[in-house]
Protein backbone atom coordinates (compact mmCIF):
# COMPACT_ATOMS: atom_id res chain seq x y z
CA UNK A 1 0.00 0.00 0.00
CA UNK A 2 1.35 3.49 -0.83
CA UNK A 3 2.50 5.27 2.31
CA UNK A 4 0.20 8.21 1.55
CA UNK A 5 -2.85 5.90 1.82
CA UNK A 6 -1.88 4.00 4.96
CA UNK A 7 -2.96 6.75 7.41
CA UNK A 8 -6.40 6.85 5.79
CA UNK A 9 -6.70 3.07 6.07
CA UNK A 10 -5.83 3.19 9.78
CA UNK A 11 -8.02 6.27 10.33
CA UNK A 12 -11.08 4.46 9.00
CA UNK A 13 -10.45 1.48 11.27
CA UNK A 14 -9.84 3.72 14.27
CA UNK A 15 -12.95 5.82 13.72
CA UNK A 16 -15.10 2.73 13.29
CA UNK A 17 -13.93 1.24 16.58
CA UNK A 18 -14.43 4.56 18.34
CA UNK A 19 -17.97 4.50 16.98
CA UNK A 20 -18.38 0.93 18.19
CA UNK A 21 -17.10 1.73 21.69
CA UNK A 22 -19.24 4.87 21.99
CA UNK A 23 -22.24 3.31 20.23
CA UNK A 24 -22.15 6.11 17.65
CA UNK A 25 -24.09 4.73 14.70
CA UNK A 26 -23.37 7.70 12.44
CA UNK A 27 -19.63 7.46 13.02
CA UNK A 28 -19.63 3.74 12.27
CA UNK A 29 -21.58 4.33 9.06
CA UNK A 30 -19.20 7.08 7.98
CA UNK A 31 -16.02 5.13 8.76
CA UNK A 32 -16.82 1.51 7.93
CA UNK A 33 -16.13 1.60 4.20
CA UNK A 34 -13.05 3.87 4.35
CA UNK A 35 -10.43 1.09 4.76
CA UNK A 36 -11.74 -0.92 1.81
CA UNK A 37 -12.07 2.16 -0.42
CA UNK A 38 -8.42 2.93 0.40
CA UNK A 39 -7.45 -0.65 -0.54
CA UNK A 40 -9.30 -0.31 -3.85
CA UNK A 41 -7.39 2.88 -4.63
CA UNK A 42 -4.11 1.22 -3.67
CA UNK A 43 -4.45 -1.58 -6.26
CA UNK A 44 -6.19 0.27 -9.09
CA UNK A 45 -2.99 1.12 -10.95
CA UNK A 46 -1.61 -2.43 -10.90
CA UNK A 47 -2.76 -3.57 -14.32
CA UNK A 48 -5.86 -5.57 -15.19
CA UNK A 49 -5.73 -7.69 -12.04
CA UNK A 50 -5.48 -4.56 -9.91
CA UNK A 51 -8.55 -3.09 -11.57
CA UNK A 52 -10.48 -6.36 -11.23
CA UNK A 53 -9.64 -6.70 -7.54
CA UNK A 54 -10.29 -2.98 -7.11
CA UNK A 55 -13.83 -3.38 -8.44
CA UNK A 56 -14.32 -6.32 -6.07
CA UNK A 57 -13.14 -4.15 -3.19
CA UNK A 58 -15.48 -1.37 -4.28
CA UNK A 59 -18.43 -3.76 -4.10
CA UNK A 60 -17.20 -4.72 -0.62
CA UNK A 61 -17.32 -1.05 0.37
CA UNK A 62 -20.89 -0.84 -0.90
CA UNK A 63 -21.72 -3.95 1.10
CA UNK A 64 -20.17 -2.36 4.19
CA UNK A 65 -22.48 0.64 3.98
CA UNK A 66 -25.59 -1.34 3.07
CA UNK A 67 -25.10 -3.84 5.91
CA UNK A 68 -24.43 -1.02 8.34
CA UNK A 69 -27.77 0.47 7.30
CA UNK A 70 -29.40 -2.85 8.23
CA UNK A 71 -30.16 -4.23 4.76
CA UNK A 72 -28.88 -7.80 4.95
CA UNK A 73 -29.74 -9.28 1.54
CA UNK A 74 -28.64 -6.27 -0.57
CA UNK A 75 -25.41 -6.18 1.43
CA UNK A 76 -24.92 -9.90 0.88
CA UNK A 77 -25.45 -9.39 -2.86
CA UNK A 78 -22.83 -6.63 -2.98
CA UNK A 79 -20.27 -8.89 -1.31
CA UNK A 80 -21.21 -11.81 -3.56
CA UNK A 81 -20.51 -9.68 -6.64
CA UNK A 82 -17.22 -8.59 -5.10
CA UNK A 83 -16.22 -12.21 -4.58
CA UNK A 84 -17.00 -12.98 -8.23
CA UNK A 85 -14.51 -10.30 -9.27
CA UNK A 86 -11.93 -11.93 -6.98
CA UNK A 87 -12.70 -15.32 -8.55
CA UNK A 88 -12.10 -13.89 -12.03
CA UNK A 89 -8.88 -12.17 -10.94
CA UNK A 90 -7.47 -15.34 -9.36
CA UNK A 91 -8.61 -17.52 -12.27
CA UNK A 92 -6.73 -15.31 -14.74
CA UNK A 93 -3.54 -15.97 -12.76
CA UNK A 94 -4.02 -19.76 -12.70
CA UNK A 95 -6.49 -21.36 -15.11
CA UNK A 96 -5.86 -25.01 -14.28
CA UNK A 97 -8.87 -26.73 -12.74
CA UNK A 98 -6.92 -27.87 -9.64
CA UNK A 99 -9.53 -30.16 -8.01
CA UNK A 100 -7.26 -30.86 -5.01
CA UNK A 101 -7.27 -27.15 -4.20
CA UNK A 102 -11.07 -27.25 -4.13
CA UNK A 103 -11.27 -29.79 -1.30
CA UNK A 104 -10.42 -27.60 1.74
CA UNK A 105 -12.92 -24.80 0.91
CA UNK A 106 -15.55 -27.35 -0.11
CA UNK A 107 -15.27 -29.13 3.24
CA UNK A 108 -15.21 -25.84 5.14
CA UNK A 109 -18.26 -24.39 3.41
CA UNK A 110 -20.21 -27.65 3.63
CA UNK A 111 -19.55 -27.87 7.38
CA UNK A 112 -20.52 -24.24 7.95
CA UNK A 113 -23.72 -24.49 5.92
CA UNK A 114 -24.74 -27.70 7.70
CA UNK A 115 -24.54 -25.77 10.98
CA UNK A 116 -26.17 -22.51 9.90
CA UNK A 117 -28.77 -23.32 7.24
CA UNK A 118 -31.28 -24.97 9.63
CA UNK A 119 -31.63 -21.67 11.49
CA UNK A 120 -31.42 -19.40 8.46
CA UNK A 121 -35.12 -19.55 7.56
CA UNK A 122 -35.93 -17.35 4.55
CA UNK A 123 -32.23 -16.55 4.16
CA UNK A 124 -31.26 -20.20 3.62
CA UNK A 125 -31.08 -20.10 -0.19
CA UNK A 126 -29.14 -16.80 -0.43
CA UNK A 127 -26.76 -17.97 2.28
CA UNK A 128 -26.16 -21.26 0.46
CA UNK A 129 -25.39 -19.43 -2.81
CA UNK A 130 -23.11 -16.98 -1.05
CA UNK A 131 -21.30 -19.81 0.73
CA UNK A 132 -20.75 -21.55 -2.60
CA UNK A 133 -19.30 -18.38 -4.15
CA UNK A 134 -16.92 -17.65 -1.27
CA UNK A 135 -15.84 -21.31 -1.42
CA UNK A 136 -15.05 -20.90 -5.11
CA UNK A 137 -13.13 -17.72 -4.32
CA UNK A 138 -11.01 -19.57 -1.73
CA UNK A 139 -10.52 -22.43 -4.20
CA UNK A 140 -9.19 -20.15 -6.93
CA UNK A 141 -6.92 -18.33 -4.46
CA UNK A 142 -5.54 -21.71 -3.37
CA UNK A 143 -5.15 -22.89 -6.97
CA UNK A 144 -3.22 -19.72 -7.81
CA UNK A 145 -0.75 -20.57 -5.04
CA UNK A 146 -0.24 -17.00 -3.87
CA UNK A 147 0.05 -17.21 -0.08
CA UNK A 148 -1.32 -13.71 0.53
CA UNK A 149 -4.39 -14.36 -1.60
CA UNK A 150 -4.94 -17.78 -0.06
CA UNK A 151 -4.64 -16.60 3.55
CA UNK A 152 -6.73 -13.53 2.76
CA UNK A 153 -9.48 -15.64 1.22
CA UNK A 154 -9.67 -17.95 4.22
CA UNK A 155 -9.53 -15.10 6.73
CA UNK A 156 -12.36 -13.42 4.82
CA UNK A 157 -14.29 -16.70 4.85
CA UNK A 158 -13.72 -16.97 8.61
CA UNK A 159 -15.11 -13.46 9.08
CA UNK A 160 -18.23 -14.40 7.15
CA UNK A 161 -18.47 -17.61 9.17
CA UNK A 162 -18.58 -15.62 12.40
CA UNK A 163 -21.38 -13.50 10.92
CA UNK A 164 -23.35 -16.61 9.94
CA UNK A 165 -22.85 -18.39 13.26
CA UNK A 166 -23.68 -15.27 15.26
CA UNK A 167 -26.81 -14.57 13.19
CA UNK A 168 -28.19 -18.04 12.55
CA UNK A 169 -26.73 -20.45 15.12
CA UNK A 170 -25.83 -18.83 18.44
CA UNK A 171 -24.81 -15.35 19.62
CA UNK A 172 -21.06 -14.97 20.09
CA UNK A 173 -19.34 -12.71 22.59
CA UNK A 174 -17.36 -9.93 20.92
CA UNK A 175 -18.60 -11.02 17.50
CA UNK A 176 -18.58 -7.51 16.01
CA UNK A 177 -14.90 -6.63 16.63
CA UNK A 178 -13.82 -10.15 15.62
CA UNK A 179 -15.81 -9.87 12.37
CA UNK A 180 -14.35 -6.50 11.48
CA UNK A 181 -10.74 -7.31 12.34
CA UNK A 182 -10.77 -10.53 10.30
CA UNK A 183 -12.73 -8.86 7.47
CA UNK A 184 -10.27 -5.99 7.09
CA UNK A 185 -7.34 -8.39 7.42
CA UNK A 186 -8.73 -10.61 4.67
CA UNK A 187 -9.36 -7.68 2.34
CA UNK A 188 -5.91 -6.24 3.07
CA UNK A 189 -4.20 -9.55 2.22
CA UNK A 190 -6.21 -9.98 -0.99
CA UNK A 191 -5.23 -6.46 -2.05
CA UNK A 192 -1.59 -7.12 -1.09
CA UNK A 193 -1.55 -10.23 -3.30
CA UNK A 194 -2.00 -8.15 -6.46
CA UNK A 195 1.33 -7.99 -8.33
CA UNK A 196 2.74 -4.60 -9.23
CA UNK A 197 1.98 -4.25 -12.93
CA UNK A 198 1.11 -1.42 -15.28
CA UNK A 199 -0.16 -3.24 -18.37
Amino acid sequence: MPKVLLPWFLLGIGLFFIGMITDNTDLKLMAKAIPVVVLALSVWGRGQMGRTVGIGLAFGAVGDVVLQLGHFLPGLLAFLIGHLFYVFAFWREQREFSPIAALPPLIYVAALLSLCLPGAGEFAAPIAVYGLVIGVMAWRATAWGNSLAMIGAYVFAFSDSVIAINKFLLPLSYASPLIMVTYWTGQFLIAASVPTRTE
